[in-house]
């Protein structure tokens, strides 16, 4: 995917089917500008952030719910 990345910089991916090991799931999925704005939204409307997913807007990497993902073969 590296390579990938590397022709396509700012090119995207459909999240469903995204890398697990996505090294920049908010710049690929969203890109920061609209990141921060869905960040917003869901703080207002999810404060306790019970509508998550892995790599979701708000996901926190150090959530135990996520311990079920294979680490990084990249170390990342």
């Amino acid at each position: 995917m590296n390579s990938l990345r590397q022709l396509t910089p700012d090119g995207g991916a459909y999240e469903n089917e995204a890398d697990t090991f996505e090294p920049n799931p908010t710049g690929s999925f969203w890109g920061m500008d609209n990141y921060n704005k869905r960040m917003a939204l869901k703080q207002e409307m999810d404060p306790q952030n019970h509508l998550t997913g892995h790599q979701c807007i708000g996901w926190d990497k150090a959530d135990t719910g996520y311990s079920c993902y294979p680490s990084d073969p990249n170390g990342s």
